[in-house]
């Protein structure tokens, strides 16, 4: 559509540029964003048919040639339609270049970059005549075709880029002329902008003296965005000008050092990296430059911030030549002489946001100093010791609200900018992973309350910063667990553009582990599930909860949490099973930051129980689902699980509690788990002679291993619980109480399925005993748990109609778990209510005494 309708390639010269012209001159900032995504992804197909031509014609073939070239040739298979298919022919194509010379040069000129459009158009009309019929029943003929109309730069040439000169300089400093003709109004700016993305594209349609000698001519306006532009473009082909055009390089070298030392802040950003790309001999250039920076680092310079700028950037791009002595910069002059000292200058201003542009010049030196600082430590890249130092004054920056010496002469907004800086400056600087290492848990809690500060625009700005670095993938995963605290945002809008924010991350590490398959030791960095245990440790810690049994700060979490939650389990790959025990494996561990400190863990806990009351109360399917990972929890975090402790208590205030909904299994399930627990704390206490008679062969029955391994019988369909959940105590008839006290938790021999039939369990022998009364093999024992009743009544309704069958499984379902509760109350007392009981014992046998 662009070079046929839009910008047709077989226009006139003149036509075409003018057309082109105009359509970016008058498209909104989307349309922009289009347009150049659009060339940039024509040049990725054009680098990969440039790499499978470099690895068919090497010499001498290396070793893998073959399946280096069909790894090639699949990457370039993927950006046409129907991969598959393309493979076997984009083969044949690349076949008949390494034998037909005439088509390998012609490839060339289309490559190449640097041939004019006609020049192009003819190449390409003469591949497409080598490979048949122009129908579209030729499949190698479309699929080669479609190849080149991706490739192909038809559109712009170094004679398009001269007429767009023209235009550009007509309305920069002509009498506007075309923007008349086109309608437009001072489009200069946009046509500027065109040549920064054509000249990254199409770099070698800028090697021309007249292209270069306009481009030095913009750099002498006044007017400051060209000028910043114009650099820019510089930047995309300065790597030819010592080389090739050393006159130009000769004229342009002092007039970006100028721009280094005394323009503005951008044009210094962008001279130092035009100048980076330009000079060979950078440790001369910039030594010089930092030479005469040092003079302007001091408060009564109108230059101090364009030196720190200047400064953070060479460091960045020149680690290795100049990291030592932007140290000694950092230490002396930024950190003691700048941030650390305030002018006793008591602001007037209350309100709590204003422009960049609007506040003191000590304000915008400040901020400009932090970035100074992280950019130095970016370029050095492995500075942890100095990383640990930086981290700690920008936390000391937040936590003072942005009055780092506390001296009460910063005014609210000045206050809000400093803040936003020293978190912007933190989570750049976690971007590089030697220093997201280093950084603390209470550092990351610190700021991971930016996202509810005081002041709207810094709660927007900070998030808007976060979720780009999120979107590249350049945070760590536990990063994302900052936007769960988005749930507590009172603006409509805000909150709404945070779910947003959130939704896109989730989606974007899927996507990204579909089209990337990694290690199972690496999807704990990616799967967004996983973050589910940094949200219960970031909650945890929440200044705000401080007690366990605080309700309303409770619920205030329970919204953090489901903020998180909704769009995790509403993925058709949500797994039940993954997130209950991933957090049952919070409660057997401790917290990492404090693992002595018993409130911290209750804490810890009691987010976990709200987390699974969320879960179970929102959850419609409870089926067993496979998960990729198992529930491990993040070692940074939480101590090592312990895994032969079963945490079963619930630290929730009643208020909050909520019980498994009827029919999911969930609640039997919670039974039978608490009463093999106190089971086996009842053989621990009171019969220890029992360890003599259990085999060492026999396994500790786990719910959760039976969930995700058995294989269920057919024969349990009809059962009256659903499958996953008919798990049976197995007991005799004839047990008395105190046996039965001192039965263990349920066992099977293997993990494979058992197969059972439906009715009573089958009836396992035990070890004689005095103890034990004979009794009738039909009498049933009071005191067997009510898994175990007699159900031979279920052959009776058999033949009976299939509503009466639902009703009456429906009343033994309840009949069952009545009975199950009853006797869970009766005989699986916890340990509290027998320790008072004991108590009451001892202190009735010593009214007794004392009577006699």
């Amino acid at each position: 559509i662009l070079h046929t309708c839009l910008v047709p390639y077989q226009s006139p010269l003149e036509e075409r540029m003018k057309k082109l012209y105009q359509l970016f001159c008058s498209v909104d900032e989307y349309a922009i964003k289009a347009f150049n995504e659009l060339l940039k992804c024509q040049n990725t197909v054009r680098n990969y048919v440039k790499d499978v031509l470099e690895v068919l014609f090497q010499t001498p073939k290396l070793e893998g040639y073959e399946k280096n070239l069909t790894n090639k040739i699949v990457i370039l298979s993927k950006t046409l339609p129907e991969p598959i298919k393309c493979q076997e022919f984009l083969k044949k194509f690349f076949g008949m270049l390494q034998n037909n010379n005439r088509l390998k040069s012609h490839m060339d000129t289309i490559l190449k970059g640097s041939a004019t459009c006609s020049e192009i158009e003819h190449s390409v009309k003469e591949v497409l005549k080598a490979l048949g019929l122009p129908v579209q029943t030729n499949s190698f003929y479309m699929i080669v075709k479609q190849m080149l109309e991706r490739v192909a730069p038809v559109m712009i040439d170094l004679a398009g880029i001269k007429q767009l000169l023209l235009y550009i300089k007509d309305s920069l400093t002509g009498s506007g002329d075309i923007d008349i003709q086109l309608g437009l109004f001072n489009s200069s700016e946009r046509g500027l902008q065109l040549l920064q993305i054509l000249s990254a594209i199409f770099p070698g349609a800028f090697c021309n003296n007249f292209v270069f000698e306009e481009l030095l001519h913009i750099l002498r306006v006044e007017d400051e965005v060209a000028v910043d532009i114009t650099i820019l473009i510089f930047t995309n082909i300065g790597y030819v000008l010592e080389g090739q055009y050393p006159n130009i390089c000769s004229r342009l070298q002092p007039m970006l050092e100028r721009f280094i030392e005394n323009g503005t802040v951008k044009q210094a950003k962008h001279a130092v990296g035009c100048l980076n790309v330009m000079v060979s001999n950078k440790e001369r250039v910039f030594g010089q430059i930092i030479d005469r920076l040092k003079l302007s680092l001091t408060l009564h310079s109108e230059y101090f911030r364009t030196a720190l700028v200047s400064l953070g950037h060479i460091a960045m791009v020149c680690p290795d030549l100049f990291g030592m002595q932007i140290k000694s910069i950092v230490s002396k002059v930024v950190v003691k002489d700048l941030l650390m000292v305030d002018f006793e200058i008591t602001r007037s201003d209350d309100s709590m946001w204003i422009d960049f542009d609007m506040l003191p010049e000590e304000t915008k030196v400040k901020v400009e100093g932090m970035k100074m600082i992280v950019r130095w430590l970016l370029g050095l890249k492995t500075a942890s010791q100095s990383a640990v130092s930086t981290l700690r004054l920008l936390t000391t920056v937040i936590l003072h609200r942005g009055d780092l010496m506390e001296k009460g002469h910063v005014s609210p907004s000045e206050k809000s900018w400093l803040r936003l800086t020293a978190a912007t400056c933190m989570l750049k600087l976690c971007q590089e992973p030697s220093y997201s290492e280093v950084i603390s848990l209470e550092q990351f809690q610190v700021l991971a309350l930016m996202i509810n500060d005081e002041c709207y625009q810094v709660r927007d700005r900070f998030s808007q910063k976060l979720h780009k670095a999120l979107m590249l993938l350049k945070l760590p995963l536990e990063f994302m667990a900052i936007f769960s605290l988005g749930g507590l945002e009172k603006t409509r809008d805000l909150k709404a553009q945070f779910k947003q924010y959130l939704l896109a991350n989730i989606n974007k590490r899927r996507d990204y582990l579909k089209q990337n398959p990694i290690t199972t030791a690496k999807l704990f960095n990616y799967l967004p599930d996983y973050v589910l245990p940094y949200t219960i440790h970031l909650l945890a810690h929440d200044p705000a909860f401080k007690k366990v049994d605080d309700i309303p700060s409770l619920l205030k979490l329970k919204d953090c949490l489901w903020f998180l939650l909704e769009p995790l389990m509403k993925h058709e790959n949500y797994s039940f099973s993954f997130y209950k025990r991933l957090l049952e494996a919070v409660k057997q561990t401790k917290d990492k930051q404090a693992p002595t400190d018993d409130i911290a863990n209750l804490k810890l806990y009691a987010v976990s129980d709200l987390a699974m009351s969320i879960i179970i109360s929102k959850t419609t399917n409870f089926v067993v689902k496979e998960f990729p990972v198992e529930a491990t929890l993040p070692s940074k975090l939480y101590t090592d699980q312990d895994k032969t402790y079963i945490n079963l208590k619930t630290y929730l205030p009643p208020e909050l509690i909520v019980n498994p909904p009827k029919k999911s299994g969930l609640e039997l399930e919670m039974l039978f788990a608490n009463a093999r627990t106190n089971a086996k704390k009842m053989v621990i206490a009171d019969s220890p002679s029992l360890e003599d008679q259990q085999c060492s062969s026999q396994n500790v029955y786990d719910v959760d291993s039976v969930m995700a391994n058995e294989e269920l019988d057919e024969n349990f369909v009809d059962s009256d619980l659903p499958p996953q959940h008919s798990y049976r105590v197995e007991t005799t008839d004839n047990m008395t109480i105190t046996e039965l006290r001192n039965v263990s938790a349920p066992v099977v021999n293997s993990n494979t399925a058992v197969k059972r039939r439906r009715g009573r369990p089958r009836v396992h022998p035990i070890a004689p005993s005095s103890s034990i009364q004979s009794s009738s093999e039909n009498e049933i024992c009071e005191n067997t748990p009510p898994n175990s009743v007699d159900k031979r009544k279920e052959s009776d309704t058999e033949n009976e109609t299939e509503p009466k069958r639902q009703k009456v499984d429906e009343d033994n379902m309840d009949e069952t778990r009545t009975k199950y509760q009853q006797y869970w109350e009766k005989h699986c007392t916890s340990r509290s209510s027998r320790n008072s009981a004991n108590k009451a014992d001892k202190s009735g046998r010593s009214d007794e005494q004392d009577n006699r």
